[in-house]
């Protein structure tokens, strides 16, 4: 299931619903009475996890905001799968800022993992100078 960046904006208070192939979505604080007996799938939007600037020159910011109370693995991954730099963070504020100076112009593939809600999230970002 994909969803565009607009979905992922809603945040935690919205769950995404297929129903007979059409998606809806829910808000969790003004229950609805949908009919849940034809509902197949259920989707939990999660908190996205954002990376700026990009292009960057010297750091890379993550807004980590909905995720300041768990562990997130962070990597950065070369064109050609090679783990560049990799760093745990669990006691962690908001934001947190990743210097990048020492890699060379070009694309890089960023991954995120949280290890209490077990989301991924794979970005790609670009330095150039």
């Amino acid at each position: 299931m994909l969803f565009t960046s607009t979905w992922q904006r809603v945040c935690e208070e919205v769950i995404i619903t297929m129903t007979g192939g059409a998606l809806t979505s829910t808000d969790r604080s003004k229950p609805s009475t949908t009919n849940i007996a034809e509902q197949k799938e259920f989707y939990k939007v999660p908190t996205p996890i954002n990376i700026y600037p990009n292009p960057a020159k010297y750091l890379l910011t993550f807004d980590l905001s909905g995720y300041t109370s768990e562990a997130i693995d962070i990597q950065v991954i070369g064109i050609n799968g090679t783990i560049l730099k990799a760093l745990h963070l669990t006691d962690h504020a908001s934001r947190y800022q990743m210097d990048v100076s020492d890699l060379v112009n070009g694309i890089y593939q960023v991954q995120l993992t949280t290890k209490n809600t077990n989301y991924q999230v794979l970005k790609r970002v670009v330095i150039a100078r």
